[in-house]
């Protein structure tokens, strides 16, 4: 499938993006030489030697383009869901510092926490204390309840609860914990995140047709867009984005 158009619906935010070149859904991804030199800075005048310049390109702009894209996903899942309107961090009473074991532990506070409060809604972000110490930021749909019966459910420390206000977009607000060291050393190849399976989730649409007759539903274009950029992807090729809130 080949598409030149698309667009991703999420909560209030409705996203456009329009390619320069047609899309397939299952690209290959291929550096050129210049898109290798920019990644390293490397000058035109420079001796390039392509076969190990090209790995190394490759793996920086693999690293930057999954923190792009997890950015994007937890941004997407959050505002998708709009009762996601209490913020925990838990931390642990320990200076635990092994992911697989605090993970572990997160995922039995999770199934403890669906058993005393059925269909309850989440999504969890990790993210390492000065000391290296693990603990998790989440977003819930929970009602009122007391931060003591919260650490009981934990049973690992310490919990704080905060309720979100005055935040446009709660999304972008969550990705701020979410670093590039989120991607080296011992979080290589490991979640980054945690979601419920009862989330809402975006909806995507490639067919310009169906494009056309949402955007003239929500009369986009008298809308002042909330973000707009024109940028240019190894992946896409040049790419121009523009993101609306829609009432």
């Amino acid at each position: 499938m080949q598409y030149c158009q698309k667009l991703v619906s999420y909560g209030k935010f409705i996203e456009i993006y329009t390619y320069e070149k047609p899309q397939k859904k299952d690209y290959k991804k291929i550096l050129t030489i210049e898109q290798i030199k920019n990644l390293l800075g490397i000058g035109t005048s420079e001796h390039l030697q392509l076969d190990c310049f090209k790995e190394i390109a490759k793996t920086k702009e693999r690293a930057r383009f999954s923190l792009q894209r997890t950015r994007t996903k937890i941004r997407r899942a959050v505002n998708a869901n709009s009762d996601l309107n209490k913020f925990l961090t838990l931390t642990f009473a320990d200076n635990v510092q092994d992911v697989k074991f605090a993970n572990r532990e997160f995922s039995r506070f999770i199934m403890r926490l669906n058993y005393q409060y059925p269909n309850t809604k989440h999504l969890a972000v990790i993210e390492f204390q000065k000391r290296g110490a693990v603990h998790y930021h989440m977003l819930t749909n929970l009602g009122y309840v007391k931060t003591s019966a919260i650490a009981n459910i934990w049973k690992n420390g310490f919990v704080k609860i905060n309720k979100i206000k005055n935040v446009d977009n709660v999304g972008a607000y969550v990705c701020k914990y979410l670093g590039k060291e989120m991607f080296y050393g011992k979080m290589k190849n490991k979640k980054k995140f945690f979601t419920s399976r009862n989330l809402e989730k975006p909806i995507e649409i490639f067919n310009e047709k169906d494009i056309l007759k949402i955007a003239s539903f929500y009369n986009l274009s008298s809308l002042q867009p909330v973000y707009n950029s024109r940028f240019d992807s190894i992946y896409t090729g040049m790419v121009n984005y523009v993101q609306y809130a829609i009432k």
